[in-house]
């Protein structure tokens, strides 16, 4: 139960610091308000959109090069 309460409290704490430090990132060049548009939402009614880098481990990204590189491997 130690193990895993720690783990958790650590990626709330990559979690947070992603959050606070998004213009470090570089995210401007991955956000779009082109979404925003489509769907049909007004700008007061959208939450803010926090992207995740490919180092976060069990992410998007991080798990989208871990398969194509597995793909890469099998050619």
């Amino acid at each position: 139960e130690f193990i895993v309460d720690a783990w958790a409290a650590t990626e709330q704490n990559r979690l947070w610091w992603i959050r606070k430090n998004q213009p470090k990132l570089r995210v401007k060049n991955y956000k779009g308000l082109a979404d925003l548009g489509v769907s049909g939402n007004k700008a007061s009614e959208r939450g803010q959109t926090v992207i995740l880098p490919s180092t976060f481990i069990c992410g998007p990204r991080i798990m989208y090069e871990i398969y194509q590189d597995s793909m890469a491997i099998t050619r």
